[in-house]
């Protein structure tokens, strides 16, 4: 799912960056950036973080053997995890003050699944920044677009293993502690 909702949204910004999308038309008096973030989760974007809040979850509940074969799986998908950090933290960000629990946890939980599927400290901490919405991704740069779709599969070729760790959403509790 992760995959079709990616390709969706990417679609969708190809599509307006031609200048050939129809904003969709909304009695709300909005700002341009706001209209963009509505159109986007209309193409599906709503979708893809509700999948990759899933996927985070999953990886972070403290079954090693789930989290290992989620990884193994977007291995395979060709899905890079950076690529999850940047949905999870463009989710965060929208959320208001009213969500601030919810937004607490989920960085919390992405913080932890980067923390387990990164090949270094280095790697770790430029996943954590992706997170926390202080970084676009490794290297810097943005979500791939369409059609960077080798780029995007040799990336995730030389995406280190998901089984590093064990902890789950206990240890992302003790690391968020000992940060406070």
């Amino acid at each position: 799912m992760h995959e079709e909702f990616t390709r969706s949204v990417k679609r969708a910004d190809e599509l307006r960056s031609a200048g050939q999308v129809q904003s969709i038309d909304r009695d709300l008096e909005v700002d341009d950036e706001e209209q963009l973030y509505l159109d986007r989760c209309d193409a599906g974007l709503f979708t893809l973080q509700q999948v990759d809040i899933i996927i985070v979850r999953l990886a972070s509940m403290g079954n090693r053997q789930a989290t290992e074969e989620i990884g193994k799986l977007l291995n395979i998908k060709g899905v890079p995890v950076v690529e999850i950090c940047q949905i999870l933290s463009e989710y965060c960000s929208h959320l208001d003050d009213s969500a601030a629990e919810e937004r607490k946890q989920l960085q919390k939980l992405g913080i932890s699944m980067a923390k387990r599927c990164a090949s270094d400290d280095e790697e770790a901490k430029e996943l954590e920044m992706v997170v926390l919405g202080t970084s676009n991704g490794i290297k810097g740069g943005p979500l791939p677009q369409a059609g960077e779709d080798d780029a995007t599969k040799a990336q995730a070729d030389d995406a280190p293993d998901w089984g590093q760790g064990s902890d789950g959403e206990e240890a992302a509790d003790e690391e968020a502690q000992a940060s406070d």
